[in-house]
């Protein structure tokens, strides 16, 4: 039986004064794959989010080129936040037969 983990998170920016997010770790990067997917409420049919995809890739030492993984991360961001929100986002990892 697969799980599901969900948290939230702080989005990293990649530059001070920039909308450009980073997603790099020590070890490789997420990578946003496909597009973007927007998700509506379902009284209004109003835009409350956007749903992206993330694959990590591993950054092998000596390796020049980034080695894709089976990882996948699911990315929610609220189209409407408060101000204490900026930045936050929810992540859903699914934990696929025990491993990560």
């Amino acid at each position: 039986e697969d799980q599901v983990w969900y948290f939230f998170c702080r989005l990293d920016y990649k530059y001070k004064n920039s909308k450009r997010a980073s997603r790099a770790t020590e070890s490789g990067y997420w990578k946003v794959t496909g597009k973007p997917r927007f998700i509506l409420a379902r009284d209004s049919g109003d835009q409350i989010g956007v749903k992206k995809t993330l694959v990590f890739f591993y950054r092998a030492r000596g390796d020049i080129k980034p080695i894709s993984t089976q990882w996948v991360i699911h990315e929610y961001k609220a189209a409407e936040l408060l101000p204490d929100q900026v930045g936050l986002l929810l992540f859903a990892y699914a934990v696929v037969n025990g491993l990560f």
